[in-house]
């Protein structure tokens, strides 16, 4: 529930009462709206998240000030300046990135009183289809590689069988420099002669990614790369 403070029984400032949902690499809008609606062109509006110091977004004496705006998000904020008249305080945040996910306070400051609103914003990033690697050892034991990247947060990951029999694996999991986990999962191969499949689930974005190899004693037959499969 978005947290208010009243500068009077009659002004009060709200941001969402949801979760705002935002993709990496995307454009999102952090709202924040004034009630009654009332300019606030000529108030200072800030912008602060709690999981990073300093400023999102500081406007005040009718101009964007970014001196004491965290470099994280510099060239990365507006405030929709066609909108303060109607006091709408909303922020864009551009091309989200894996830091930016937490709660964020905008602030109204207006001479000796002031109003705030929270708004939560919680970041996701479905990675890439899954591709199968087969590797054969010195001992003619066959391993399957399942390598995905780009996933936020870290994906569930499981193995089957053609008829839905889960097969023991390993995995592994290392994240980039944006913060995105690239996956690998390994499953050694008891019959040559058999359909695998591996699925990559996404609980964020109710969503599955899955590919599967079909082998035969002597080769690899196909493999087929299933992608955006809802839950």
């Amino acid at each position: 529930m978005p947290f208010m403070i009243s500068l009077s029984e009659s002004f009060t400032l709200k941001g969402s009462d949801s979760p705002v949902i935002a993709t990496v690499g995307t454009d999102v809008i952090l709202p924040c709206q004034l009630s009654p609606r009332t300019n606030a062109k000529e108030m200072e509006v800030r912008w602060h998240s709690s999981e990073t110091p300093g400023l999102t977004h500081h406007y005040v004496n009718g101009h964007d000030a970014p001196q004491k705006q965290n470099p994280h998000y510099r060239g990365r904020t507006e405030l929709f300046k066609e909108e303060l008249p109607n006091g709408n305080v909303s922020l864009l945040l551009k091309k989200v990135q894996v830091a930016d996910g937490g709660s964020y306070v905008c602030f109204i400051v207006n001479k000796l009183n002031y109003l705030e609103g929270l708004v939560e914003l919680k970041v996701g990033a479905v990675g890439t289809g899954p591709t199968i690697s087969v590797h054969r050892s010195q001992d003619q034991a066959v391993t399957l590689t399942c390598s995905s990247e780009g996933w936020y947060p870290e994906p569930a990951i499981l193995w089957a069988d053609r008829h839905g029999q889960r097969q023991n694996s390993t995995m592994s999991s290392v994240k980039d420099v944006q913060g995105l986990h690239n996956i690998q999962s390994h499953v050694a191969v008891k019959d040559e002669s058999q359909v695998l499949v591996c699925q990559l689930q996404s609980n964020f974005w109710d969503q599955t990614r899955q590919s599967e190899l079909q082998l035969s004693s002597k080769a690899i037959l196909f493999q087929r790369v299933c992608l955006d499969l809802t839950g």
